[in-house]
Parts: C-alpha cells; structure tokens; sequence
C-alpha cells in the first residue's frame, strides 16, 4: 500500500470521527491497518500490514481520540482481529 492511499483512508477515518455523533466510534481493523500500515506484514494474511500502533495513538491523540482494540465488538470469531475502538478523550 502506498502513502498516496494510506493518506485518503487517514482522510475518510477522520471524517468519519468529526462526523460522529458518539463519543465511541468502531472503525475495522482492515480499514485503519490500510490508514496506518506498519513495516511488519501481518501474520495471517497478505491483504494488510499490521497496524502502526504509534503512528495511529499519536494521530487519533491530536484529534482528541483515544484508541483501543474492541474484541467484545468482533462481528464474526473467525475475524482476523477485531475492530478498533475510538472513543473521544474527556474534556473534548
């Protein structure tokens, strides 16, 4: 996946942030591993990266999010991983 791509994805998960109306947003883990794409290849599937945990902390951190994995929320249990919780900081 190249920066040019990694770029529109950061883009539309942050539209999606400033668009919610919730303080807690679920967003799939394919989806932010395409925004924020590790060096690391995943161990269980050539479609993705992991995720850059730092870069990802940082971005959503400056925006007023925090980020965690939500593995109560995992639609299927066969699902790779599960989808990443977004969930708006205190005093935002």
């Amino acid at each position: 996946m190249n920066e040019e791509a990694a770029r529109e994805w950061r883009a539309e998960i942050e539209a999606k942030l400033e668009n919610a109306e919730s303080t807690d947003l679920l967003i799939s883990y394919q989806n932010v591993a395409v925004a924020f794409p590790s060096s690391r290849p995943h161990s269980e599937t050539f479609d993705h990266n992991c995720i850059d945990d730092a870069s990802l902390k940082a971005w959503a951190k400056h925006r007023g999010w925090e980020v965690t994995p939500a593995p109560e929320k995992a639609l299927d249990p066969n699902t790779l991983r599960p989808p990443i919780r977004f969930k708006r900081s205190e005093g935002r």
